[in-house]
């Protein structure tokens, strides 16, 4: 799995970087006639069953790594640098113009074998600033920040549950999570996230409870926030 570490590592010194966003990622893999039964599903009274690989099915990650690893190690012999992590592709070169030419490949490569691209998410002039898994790199002064949007996201679920003495076990568990995608880039940032475990570990039981309860919030979190 790509981690800031992971992709800063990954950099070279006055690399340039283009992204490549798939539209319904997980669709473009087609699941046998055979196998569709195991993947129906009821809305209302109509039965439904999946043609393709389906969003939210446990395995999905992994079915579509492996089937795009072939493409990558088909792209990479050919001299590309790619970084990918599910619908989310990274082009990287060191000289401008290549990275634009390896751009082009890897897009019509992708083409001919039937991959949709979204290009509205798609950043296809190479930069050296670009954003990558709700993080924003720098290759100019080698700095990695969040995103404004995943700080947006936290701050109006801190505000959501400001003034509650119960809080959604649903809306804990999101913010914990956000907090936890941006552990590797605040100090400390494991340590930060411990508070909001207290309430859950407390008074949820996950086996018997499931997720639509609340949880009492301690008081500190109402008169800190």
């Amino acid at each position: 799995m790509e981690t800031p570490t992971s992709v800063r590592e990954s950099l070279r010194p006055s690399d340039w970087v283009t992204s490549i966003d798939l539209t319904d990622a997980y669709f473009h893999i087609l699941i046998h006639r055979s196998d569709q039964k195991w993947l129906w599903f009821l809305w209302g009274d109509r039965l439904f069953q999946f043609k393709a690989l389906p969003f939210g099915l446990s395995l999905a990650p992994w079915i579509f790594t492996m089937v795009v690893r072939q493409f990558c190690a088909l792209v990479r012999r050919q001299g590309v640098r790619l970084r990918v992590y599910l619908d989310d592709w990274l082009i990287l070169n060191q000289q401008e113009s290549f990275c634009q030419q390896h751009t082009q490949l890897v897009l019509q490569q992708m083409q001919d074998l039937g991959f949709s691209v979204n290009r509205a998410k798609s950043d296809l002039i190479p930069s050296q600033t670009f954003s990558y898994l709700g993080m924003v790199f720098d290759i100019r002064d080698w700095t990695v920040r969040p995103s404004q949007r995943r700080i947006d996201k936290i701050q109006d679920l801190v505000t959501a549950l400001s003034d509650l003495r119960y809080a959604p076990v649903r809306v804990l568990a999101s913010l914990q999570g956000q907090m936890e995608s941006m552990s590797t880039l605040i100090h400390l940032g494991r340590v930060h996230k411990h508070p909001f475990q207290a309430p859950l570990n407390s008074a949820w039981d996950p086996a018997s409870q499931g997720w639509n309860v609340s949880v009492p919030l301690l008081g500190w979190f109402r008169e800190t926030t």
